[in-house]
């Protein structure tokens, strides 16, 4: 009997070891769950505060709206476009949101997933990306059934082989349509109309010669006592007569010697050739004005009127070069985030594991923190996990770099040529050293295009 209970006892004794054994080993796996960052489709601003803020348009729905951005974005809203959750007509005031995003510190501060879905089978990259959202009554709208917003949005990138998606419920991307590329006609035109140099011979000396400069609108910036010239010096004839057929956009006026009344004239032109290559080509020569000593004072006015004009002229002519050569026109139906994508390249790939220098570092929440890869050559972004950083893809000959958000709003930040170094030298697992910088200091550091 004894012997009996003593084996019971050793049964139920080995039962329960097993028990709390497992209980700890299941606790411990719970805990380390927990703690390890684990992948959400989302959209996950890695700083909230600090997300790409929304452009803010308000107006009557009943006129519709047409707005065209600094990246020469233009966004078409119909009238009477819009309808409230229950599917009525929406009248009266309507806030309309948008924002944009073009290169891949855009894609990163905003945290915009770019994978297609939350499997991860596929990646995204872009050609150019906007989220466009509306309110009415403080409370959310829709675009009505039969209305469609037309966009054309800005292309910095070449968007042949790319399709139209739209993030659905803000979590996984569809290919809805389709859209077409154009060239950005108004940029050019801008640039072209912005001036124009007319100079025509005077009659009276070939070392004599007229200036005006015509706007788009048929005004002359250059005043009566501006427009004669006298050549200071004799210039090489051919090359001076060649210059003056030339239509420029633009005449500097710049004193050399006051006491001599000479002053060096610089003319410019910029033209943009198919494919929008620009082509720029200059001349300047040394010449007095032929005015009357009695007007000396006010020629000097005059100048420095026409110099705060001309930095107006150039203010208008960096505003346009900023925006996008082409632009991809599509329709929408739905408002949300809208993107032209196509599936990475997944050739040539290596992986390797990667060891961050801050691993080793007392860190809060060490083990929350995402590894964010910038693929700066595909435009887009891809969220790695602490579970997935010892099987990390790279593409040979593609740049990247990496960003990881630590405490205090600063990164850990590794430049694709430090990656690049690490990759030439071979192995398996990468040590990368970073540089740690502050989150506003890295967004400066990567302006995105248009900006």
């Amino acid at each position: 009997m004894y012997y009996k209970y003593k084996y019971e006892y050793r049964v139920f004794a080995l039962a329960m070891t097993i028990i709390i054994l497992a209980m700890i080993f299941g606790f411990t796996i719970s805990c380390n769950q927990r703690n390890k960052s684990v992948y959400r489709q989302a959209i996950q601003p890695p700083i909230p505060g600090a997300d790409i803020p929304f452009d803010q348009f308000d107006f009557l729905t009943e006129t519709g709206l047409t707005i065209v951005r600094k990246t020469g974005t233009r966004i078409t809203i119909p009238p009477d476009a819009f309808m409230d959750a229950a599917g009525l007509p929406v009248k009266g005031l309507i806030e309309f949101r948008v924002r944009e995003f073009h290169g891949p510190s855009d894609l990163l501060r905003a945290g915009i997933p770019m994978s297609v879905d939350s499997t991860r089978s596929g990646f995204l990259q872009s050609a150019g990306m906007i989220e466009m959202r509306a309110m009415a009554g403080g409370q959310p709208v829709e675009i009505k059934e039969g209305k469609n917003i037309e966009v054309e949005l800005a292309g910095y990138r070449v968007s042949v082989g790319y399709h139209l998606y739209q993030l659905v419920d803000d979590k996984n991307w569809e290919t809805t349509d389709t859209f077409s590329t154009i060239r950005n006609a108004d940029k050019f035109r801008l640039l072209d109309s912005l001036a124009t140099i007319r100079r025509n011979e005077h009659p009276d000396s070939a070392r004599y010669f007229d200036i005006d400069m015509i706007m788009e609108d048929g005004s002359d910036f250059i005043t009566q006592r501006q427009r004669t010239w006298k050549l200071a010096m004799m210039e090489n004839r051919r090359r001076f007569n060649e210059a003056m057929r030339v239509q420029w956009n633009r005449v500097y006026i710049k004193p050399i010697d006051i006491s001599r009344h000479r002053y060096r004239l610089e003319f410019r032109k910029s033209m943009f050739m198919d494919g929008g290559k620009e082509m720029a080509e200059s001349y300047s020569v040394i010449a007095t004005p032929m005015i009357a000593m009695s007007d000396t004072a006010r020629f000097a006015a005059d100048l420095k009127n026409y110099e705060v004009l001309l930095l107006k002229l150039d203010k208008a002519d960096s505003m346009a070069r900023r925006q996008a050569d082409l632009l991809n026109r599509f329709s929408v139906n739905r408002l949300g985030i809208w993107n032209i994508d196509k599936l990475l390249n997944n050739d040539n790939l290596m992986f390797c594991q990667v060891k961050p220098d801050f691993m080793n570092e007392d860190i809060p929440n060490i083990e929350k923190i995402d590894l964010l890869m910038m693929l700066e050559d595909d435009n887009s972004v891809i969220r790695i996990g602490r579970q997935d950083w010892k099987n990390i893809p790279f593409q040979k000959g593609r740049r990247v770099s990496m960003v990881a958000v630590l405490s205090g709003e600063q990164v850990a930040f590794y430049s694709s040529k430090s990656i690049e170094e690490a990759l030439r030298k071979g192995g398996q697992t990468l040590e990368l050293i970073s540089e740690r910088i502050s989150y506003a200091a890295f967004l400066k550091r990567h302006p995105t295009p248009g900006s």
